[in-house]
């Protein structure tokens, strides 16, 4: 998702992935952020959506996409 203009909250376990994606956004047009985010831990949900709204007033659209890594050896037939 991009929209130029938009302000985007960057949430991730994997720091390094995060980060690049975030530049990727800013590069495009777009402020973005890199919150570190554990969805298993509601707590840390909560905590994370307060910092959002806090850093950018609102949270609009909020988007949840989920990437499992499956090892190449559980693939293999």
């Amino acid at each position: 998702m991009r929209v130029q203009g938009a302000k985007v909250a960057v949430t991730d376990v994997l720091e390094k992935e995060g980060k690049i994606l975030a530049e990727e956004i800013y590069h495009s047009g777009s402020v973005a952020k890199l919150w570190h985010l554990d969805v298993s831990d509601e707590q840390e949900v909560k905590k994370v959506y307060a910092s959002v709204v806090t850093e950018y007033e609102r949270l609009d659209a909020p988007v949840i996409m989920q990437v499992l890594q499956v090892p190449t050896s559980l693939l293999a037939s």
